[in-house]
């Protein structure tokens, strides 16, 4: 990978990020830059390679070829630098089974280096938005898959990162959980933070994206606002355009 040169504006860069596994292309040549104070849709359907493209801009898997940075910093030549900015909420996540819930959102506090008291206020917060109380005690191998989800959230807007990456954020939440993460990440938004939304909920990532990178079969296929691509397609909905690339490709 090479190291790449990036604005103090911009969040996110990728260029020309591809991941191989022998012989499967499962991403090629992603191009993408994402300024603080942008939701970006990183859109398609199972097998696109949204996952992989979120997986590689966090650390987690190695790229076959191209180069990325989070917050100015290479992903591959100072990752903890650039780790230290992120917040990255994977498709299925998990916590410690063996910690009760306060217990986990106050280790991932400390991890962070947050005063505890600070800690302790943002706990309460969050726990009480996303209506966690009455499992506050309980230990994290209990917890159902939503709830599970909900104290995931939570741990990331617990140590305010400038940099979400979600991969299917929406995915086991419930309606008001669903409304919730919706106005969270709109606020997000507001207070100049940049997030990357990998979704297949596209009447959600057409409530509240900015612009948008359409994959298929690890290829973009389209990148713009909703405005950029009715220019072309009419004055059509998120979804409808979506069928029309995939069809055409």
């Amino acid at each position: 990978m090479r190291t790449l040169v990036t604005s103090n504006q911009t969040a996110i860069k990728a260029r020309r990020i591809s991941k191989r596994y022998g012989g499967v292309v499962a991403l090629n040549d992603l191009n993408l830059e994402v300024p603080y104070g942008c939701i970006h849709g990183l859109v398609g359907p199972n097998g696109a390679g949204k996952s992989t493209a979120l997986r590689i801009l966090c650390g987690i898997a190695q790229p076959s070829g191209g180069a990325a940075s989070i917050s100015g910093f290479d992903i591959e030549n100072e990752p903890e630098r650039a780790k230290a900015t992120l917040g990255y909420l994977p498709e299925d996540p998990s916590g410690y089974d063996a910690l009760t819930v306060q217990e986990f959102l106050l280790f991932i506090a400390k991890l962070y280096n947050i005063p505890r008291n600070t800690a302790e206020e943002r706990v309460k917060r969050y726990v009480h938005q996303f209506k966690l109380e009455e499992h506050l005690e309980k230990y994290i191998g209990e917890l159902s898959r939503g709830s599970m989800h909900r104290v995931v959230l939570c741990s990331l807007f617990i140590h305010e990162p400038k940099v979400f990456l979600l991969d299917d954020p929406f995915n086991s939440l419930d309606p008001y959980s669903s409304w919730l993460l919706r106005r969270i990440l709109i606020d997000k938004r507001r207070q100049r933070r940049a997030v990357l939304l990998a979704t297949h909920m596209l009447d959600i990532a057409e409530r509240i994206c900015d612009s948008f990178t359409v994959l298929n079969r690890g290829i973009t296929i389209a990148q713009g606002t909703l405005a950029q691509f009715r220019v072309r397609f009419g004055p059509s909905s998120l979804e409808e355009i979506f069928l029309k690339l995939t069809s055409e490709t």
